[in-house]
């Protein structure tokens, strides 16, 4: 995927960071992924992800689906009154219309 639309996709999203670099993350077969780096070493890094629509079909259910597992395994680690929990689960960025993903 070419840069500048990988940083067009990158607006679209309520990022906490600003972002200097995009580069591919990983060697998966199925998805392409790409890790969003900050301007410091130890800022947050952000992975994006570009669905595979010909393996899944239903990206907008596959997103709902992984939203929901998300949330409840964050609500039982609160509950459990575990702390930090961006490094015990995953979390999904929001785009800026509010959405867990972006078509």
């Amino acid at each position: 995927m070419e840069l500048n639309k990988l940083n067009s996709i990158v607006h679209n999203f309520q990022l906490e960071e600003k972002i200097i670099g995009i580069e591919p993350f990983g060697g998966g077969h199925i998805n392409d992924t790409f890790i969003l780096k900050p301007p410091a070493d130890d800022g947050l890094k952000f992975i994006l992800q570009k669905i595979n629509t010909y393996v899944f079909r239903n990206a907008v259910g596959l997103m709902s689906n992984i939203s929901i597992v998300t949330e409840h395994i964050r609500e039982k680690l609160k509950e459990k009154g575990h702390n930090n929990l961006d490094k015990r689960s995953l979390r999904l960025m929001k785009t800026i219309d509010g959405s867990s993903y972006f078509l």
